[in-house]
């Protein structure tokens, strides 16, 4: 089948084939086109921080705070013990 079709293709002219190359070409321009614009287009804003977003981000440092807290206390207890 596929070679019916290639034969068929091969014995048009050049005369017979351009309307088909136009309309491929149009569509490969038209395509690149939307793809450039698509690219181009504006990122939705994000939203604000949310409250929560930010007691997170506490929440987070009162940890770290707290681990260097007990990182300390038990170098000292090691220290006095020595």
């Amino acid at each position: 089948m596929a070679a019916l079709w290639l034969g068929a293709i091969c014995s048009m002219t050049i005369l017979e084939r351009t309307p088909t190359m136009k309309k491929l070409l149009a569509a490969l321009i038209t395509t690149a086109f939307a793809a450039g614009a698509f690219a181009q287009a504006a990122a939705p804003a994000s939203a604000p921080a949310t409250p929560a977003a930010k007691e997170a981000k506490a929440e987070t440092k009162k940890v770290a705070k707290h681990k260097k807290a007990k990182k300390a206390k038990k170098a000292a207890a090691e220290k006095s013990a020595s």
